[in-house]
């Protein structure tokens, strides 16, 4: 029996075993082959222990069960083998990058977090994939212009679909750039995906570098310089097998996880493909300088009413530097008269859209100026409900102070006891100094784990 047969034979007898765990004599005997052996090829062939796979597949079993039933967390741990609650939200935190408590709250992200069972295609292409090593790079600022186009989360039984919406995207922009200057240009696929997307939602972005011709669609966007882990497929890879393998073998192994988007696929003429993730270790990021204060107990702040002034943010403004320079040069007149000193006379900059609309990708970019109506309400007060947040006070420029609450949102708060929850950021004070720099306090809405 050839080797990719067998493998993913014992894959087939593994998931259908699940939430039972075989024990490696029981896996020998279903496919006739002595254990040393097995282990042995099943590594080879797949980047990963039989041990490690299995704990996989339990653990992205387990996030579909907190998702879609109403079982206890601790009931699911110890139906899926965990001694304890206790290691198994370890070991989930440290596979999907998330506790179990928070896809509690958020339960479709399920859908993006599952590590996929064992193909006959990935067993095929691992091989070459394995092969593939990654370089540090460093990506020079790249002007970039393109389209976007937003996406529900993905889900393997609607690849085609998928595909097809990227494929579509790509010919629009084929179109919008069929008269630019022809010149050398680099072509990318940009991943983004906001904070408000607990419901997977996220964005993909055709784009070029070179000079361009208007159009309504078209957005324009500088990315800053940063380091990068680059990986160059070839044609013969197929994108989604990489993907099993860069979440499933590669960042594990190396005690990687992906720290900052977007994601840059950059395609070449010769059918490269390079793949550009921002990475870090584990447990050994450190604050960025210009994070002065992160309150470890949660902030609660008592509800607020009064009357507001609305701003929308265009949506090419992507990233979050772009999005707090154009609040910040929208609202410059304000600026000074932000604080919360006095509740009766308070005035706050909010984050996000009506927090009674559906939850969209589209939530962040919203602004709105809350001014207290001191002893007199009006029918449309906005009523900000009362609710706890996790405070930061943050001193640099607007490109330092955005980094500054990406690594809060992305790398501080999992390793926190709290989880982010559907809220505005809020505002509550943002000093002007020398240089371009500002002072800022900041409230992110949380809650405890």
């Amino acid at each position: 029996m050839q080797r990719i047969e067998w493998i993913k034979r014992l894959a087939d007898f593994i998931e259908t075993a699940l939430p039972s765990v075989c024990s490696m004599d029981e896996l020998s005997h279903y496919v006739g082959i002595s254990k040393a052996h097995m282990q042995r090829q099943f590594k080879l062939a797949t980047g990963l222990s039989i041990g490690h796979y299995i704990r996989n597949r339990r653990l992205s079993r387990a996030a579909i069960d907190i998702a879609n039933t109403d079982k206890s967390i601790t009931d699911i741990a110890i139906n899926y083998n965990f001694e304890s609650q206790e290691a198994f939200d370890r070991a989930f935190r440290k596979l999907l990058g998330i506790t179990p408590k928070s896809l509690k709250q958020q339960p479709s992200l399920a859908n993006n977090l599952s590590l996929l069972p064992l193909t006959s295609k990935y067993l095929q292409l691992f091989p070459e994939i394995e092969k593939i090593i990654p370089q540090t790079v460093t990506i020079e600022p790249l002007q970039l212009h393109g389209v976007l186009q937003r996406y529900k989360r993905f889900q393997i039984d609607t690849q085609v679909e998928f595909d097809n919406n990227i494929k579509a995207m790509w010919e629009k922009f084929e179109q919008i750039t069929e008269h630019w200057p022809v010149q050398d240009r680099r072509h990318f696929t940009l991943e983004c995906r906001n904070t408000c997307s607990v419901n997977g939602d996220f964005t993909l972005m055709a784009m070029r570098t070179g000079e361009t011709l208007a159009h309504p669609d078209l957005i324009s966007f500088t990315l800053p310089q940063q380091q990068m882990l680059s990986f160059c497929l070839t044609s013969n890879s197929d994108t989604t097998e990489f993907l099993t393998y860069l979440y499933s073998v590669y960042l594990p192994k190396n005690g990687l996880h992906i720290d900052r988007l977007p994601i840059l696929w950059e395609s070449f003429e010769n059918g490269d493909l390079h793949c550009n993730i921002s990475v870090s270790k584990w447990k050994t990021l450190t604050p960025p300088k210009t994070l002065n204060y992160l309150d470890e107990q949660l902030f609660f702040l008592p509800s607020l009413r009064g009357q507001t002034r609305h701003k929308g943010i265009p949506f090419d403004k992507e990233q979050t530097v772009q999005r707090l320079e154009y609040l910040f040069g929208y609202w410059k007149s304000e600026l000074a008269n932000i604080n919360i000193d006095n509740i009766n006379e308070a005035k706050v900059l909010l984050i996000g859209d009506d927090l009674d609309k559906p939850f969209t990708p589209e939530f962040e970019f919203h602004s709105q100026l809350l001014t207290m109506t001191r002893n007199t309400h009006y029918d449309d007060d906005l009523v900000l409900p009362a609710c706890s947040y996790l405070r930061a006070l943050l001193t640099g420029t607007l490109t330092e102070i955005s980094q500054s609450i990406e690594y809060i949102k992305y790398c501080a708060i999992p390793e926190m006891p709290f989880y982010s929850v559907h809220g505005y950021d809020i505002l509550l004070e943002a000093t002007p100094l020398l240089n371009k720099r500002y002072e800022i306090q900041l409230l992110l809405p949380v809650k405890k784990r």
